[in-house]
């Protein structure tokens, strides 16, 4: 899972690549562990995705991915 920029201003692209065909979860969530926005909530072929978030609410925001195969959550910060 990468975010590209990060820190971003407004804007960042998360890519996520899977290795095989699998329900995908990718949720944007604030520092007050509440949902912000969900990226991703479908099955997903195999290979890279990404998909863009924007805010206008500056501040840390954590990533969460959640597949069958495990889970990984990063930092992203909008200035």
């Amino acid at each position: 899972m990468i975010a590209y920029p990060n820190p971003f201003n407004g804007q960042t692209t998360l890519n996520v690549s899977i290795p095989e065909e699998m329900h995908v979860k990718l949720e944007i969530i604030n520092v007050l562990n509440q949902p912000v926005q969900t990226l991703i909530n479908e099955i997903l072929e195999k290979g890279d995705h990404a998909r863009t978030f924007k805010t206008d609410t500056k501040g840390l925001y954590l990533y969460r991915i959640i597949t069958p195969k495990g889970s990984f959550s990063g930092k992203i910060v909008n200035q």
